[in-house]
């Protein structure tokens, strides 16, 4: 003989019907938020938000076993990754975090990830990639620590290759790509000078 149900399943219906928070729902019933929830899907009660919660729920606990970043995972399933951050840490779960994100995202969803979500500034300024070899610049292995300009001109056989020109002092670029990479703040308010 099957365990007895503690829930009335008609006291479930009603509160159910009138919208009640889970909050309401534990006292009145005196059970657990996980024992309502199973009964409610059980009875078929279930609103569609709740269904649809569960699915997208599911589909992060998949993501995140398949061993997906969470800035990927997010841009699968249409969230910040902000709020996918708050989820996983509600599911108990972590996601894969390293340099590879692009290229592991890419071997495990290939029709959904086709390129990093990018802004309309950062397409601008990525560089393309091409079999070609860049003239001029230098490679990651040439550049040295100081004096030359990092700016990433492309790819090419070498790898990456960068401007390598010489740098503005205590600058990571040359004049020209400083003027593209930092814009001038506001003027300094002026203060004790009456005017």
């Amino acid at each position: 003989m099957p365990a007895r149900n503690p829930i009335d399943d008609h006291v479930l219906r009603q509160l159910v019907a009138e919208n009640a928070p889970y909050k309401v729902m534990v006292k009145r019933l005196r059970t657990s938020q996980d024992f309502i929830k199973r009964r409610i899907v059980e009875l078929g009660l279930a609103k569609p938000a709740d269904t649809a919660r569960a699915v997208r729920n599911a589909k992060v606990r998949e993501l995140a076993a398949r061993g997906v970043s969470c800035s990927v995972a997010a841009e699968i399933l249409g969230l910040s990754s902000s709020s996918l951050r708050k989820l996983a840490r509600e599911l108990s779960v972590t996601f894969w975090t390293g340099e590879r994100v692009i290229r592991q995202a890419r071997r495990i969803f290939p029709q959904a990830v086709v390129q990093p979500p990018l802004c309309a500034a950062a397409a601008l300024l990525t560089p393309p990639v091409s079999s070609l070899p860049i003239a001029g610049g230098v490679s990651l292995l040439e550049l040295r620590d100081y004096g030359m300009c990092r700016w990433p001109l492309g790819e090419d056989a070498r790898g990456y290759v960068f401007c390598g020109e010489a740098s503005e002092p205590s600058r990571p670029y040359c004049a020209q790509h400083c003027a593209i990479a930092f814009e001038p703040g506001p003027p300094p308010p002026l203060l004790g000078r009456a005017a």
